[in-house]
């Protein structure tokens, strides 16, 4: 008997029309996941999807007129507002939070553990790195790394664990299993010479093993269950001291 149904979604904007088409009892859409935002309102016949930019950017004000008896959205109006963190006043007690905190991890964590020779743009650039640190972590074949779980971009300069953190704050373990090269899924074969009749160790995080299982791997069993990729990629900075 609610007026309105709103899903706050934490999915792509595919999906976010998706769940419009297929459940027409839902009105609203807020999702994330997708990072860009957007300037105008999606409309899936009366229905809307709205999203701001991740990040902490802006903050969404969505302002409805709804027809209670018939519950239907008769008007709507969508502003993405821009946050400007330097001008905020942070909140007390959430700033004594996160002091506490600080207090408590800086030293481990500002410690320089390598060094970055050049710039890395884009979270792409570094997807390479984390693969081969999980190769050479694990002694496995073959690594992929999804680019949506690497979250910052890295500069030229001193890299320290805190930056680290920042770059792979998920707590994904890493899986793997051996299977033959026919078994592997397609994108994975076209990326690299794969023998059909060889049998490869094959390794990535558990969130991509999980939720793209049927997808990305024709339902592969990963057995196996290691370190966190963080806890990975950070031990095998420690080692080669450098990336370039």
């Amino acid at each position: 008997q609610t007026d309105l149904v709103i899903v706050l979604a934490h999915s792509s904007p595919k999906e976010a029309e998706r769940i419009l088409t297929e459940l027409p009892q839902v009105h609203i859409v807020i999702n994330g996941h997708d990072h860009s935002g957007q300037k105008e309102l999606v409309r899936v016949g009366d229905r809307l999807v709205a999203r701001v930019r991740g990040y902490a950017q802006e903050v969404g004000v969505l302002k409805l007129t709804v027809d209670r008896a018939q519950r239907q959205i008769t008007d709507a109006k969508w502003q993405a507002r821009p946050i400007d963190a330097n001008s905020l006043t942070p909140d007390p007690r959430t700033a004594q939070l996160v002091a506490s905190w600080e207090s408590r991890v800086a030293e481990k964590l500002d410690v320089v553990i390598a060094e970055s020779k050049r710039d890395f743009a884009s979270r792409n650039d570094l997807v390479p790195f984390v693969e081969r640190a999980i190769r050479e972590q694990l002694n496995v074949d073959i690594a992929y790394q999804n680019s949506g779980g690497i979250r910052d971009r890295l500069s030229a300069g001193p890299i320290t664990e805190r930056k680290i953190w920042t770059l792979l704050p998920f707590d994904n373990a890493l899986v793997w299993g051996k299977f033959k090269g026919s078994q592997l899924p397609e994108f994975i074969r076209q990326r690299q010479s794969i023998d059909p009749d060889r049998e490869y160790t094959f390794a990535t995080n558990d969130f991509i093993a999980e939720t793209d299982n049927v997808q990305r791997w024709g339902n592969l069993s990963f057995p196996n269950k290691g370190p966190e990729i963080r806890t990975a990629f950070l031990e095998w900075l420690k080692k080669n001291k450098t990336l370039e």
